[in-house]
């Protein structure tokens, strides 16, 4: 097991990510699969001559929903301080606990306060402890969803957001290989009790998956499945570029024009991805932008009616004029 962690930061992309960079940043909550990837960047940076000069800043947020998040920071701080690496707390300040869907806005808000001080200290790259229970629960939650072929692509080790780009070496190694890594090395760790509370879906989803790893559907399986839908998402948007590119009559940054017969000779699947690529291309919006279903229904109106007349979607105006599919903002900037 030793020598299987060792190598994952010494294999492909992150080798390279961290060679060419001067200051990385890594997600440290505390938990077993934090602690253990800032352990092992920090036993690069100690045992690897080309990497001594590169600085680490592990980051931990305390969103104070818990009492003890606190205490676990400066746990955190003492700790990797001693392993030569920066520390740094970061504090969601929010007046109230949100009502509803804790976990997001948590999630939310951690992304947004590390990718402010990743900005503000010129760092590119953060590194978080995802792994390979955290895809599979991320696949079956996005099922339970209604995901696309994207949304079930999974997480991938290296994605950008926002500023800064997510490295997450972690992907192929399962939790209970992380805990007896932590134990065989002697690296200290505390339990966020969150993460065994029912009221959480994504809880919930962790238990559930118990049983169905029962009936053969396992942590390896899902793992595999995610890596497949990744592997044809990439496919079917290499494949939209190229097609876009042949079906874009005119395009800037207030109005598109598309063939609208070229569009009806694509697969349904291309078109859906073309449109989404226009209506983003036009119209960026934060987070995850217009929802998959409606994108959907609008595709089947466009290729399903060659009377399409008008519709207006994620912030974007469509129109039919003679062959022409017209994008316009809804919004027009005043000159």
């Amino acid at each position: 097991m030793r020598e299987k962690f060792s190598s994952i930061l010494s294999a492909a992309p992150f080798y390279d990510l961290i060679q060419n960079t001067n200051s990385i940043a890594v997600a440290v909550s505390g938990g077993a699969d934090s602690m253990a990837l800032c352990s092992l960047l920090a036993e690069l940076q100690t045992n690897t001559p080309q990497f001594s000069h590169i600085s680490i800043h592990a980051l931990t947020v305390d969103h104070r929903l818990r009492v003890e998040a606190a205490q676990e920071a400066r746990f955190v701080g003492k700790t990797v301080q001693q392993w030569g690496i920066k520390h740094q707390t970061l504090v969601w300040d929010h007046q109230d606990k949100p009502a509803s869907r804790i976990q997001e806005s948590a999630r939310d808000a951690r992304y947004m306060l590390m990718e402010e001080y990743c900005k503000a200290n010129g760092i590119q790259h953060l590194f978080v402890a995802h792994h390979a229970n955290d895809q599979a629960e991320t696949f079956m939650f996005r099922l339970a969803k209604g995901s696309g072929i994207d949304g079930l692509a999974g997480m991938r080790p290296v994605q950008p957001r926002g500023a800064i780009t997510l490295c997450r070496p972690l992907l192929n190694i399962e939790k209970d290989e992380l805990l007896q890594y932590c134990a065989d090395q002697k690296i200290p760790y505390v339990d966020d009790p969150s993460n065994q509370a029912m009221e959480y879906a994504r809880v919930r989803m962790r238990a559930s998956m118990a049983a169905l790893e029962s009936e053969g559907l396992t942590i390896k399986r899902l793992e595999k499945l995610a890596s497949r839908m990744d592997r044809a998402s990439s496919a079917l948007n290499q494949l939209s570029e190229m097609y876009y590119k042949n079906v874009v009559l005119e395009k800037n940054t207030i109005r598109s024009v598309l063939n609208f017969n070229a569009l009806l000779e694509l697969p349904d699947e291309l078109v859906f991805r073309i449109i989404k690529m226009s209506i983003e291309e036009l119209c960026p919006k934060d987070g995850y932008g217009t929802r998959t279903d409606r994108i959907e229904n609008l595709v089947q109106e466009i290729v399903g009616n060659k009377d399409f007349k008008a519709r207006t979607l994620g912030g974007v105006k469509f129109s039919k004029k003679d062959n022409c599919l017209m994008l316009e903002l809804e919004n027009m900037p005043k000159a």
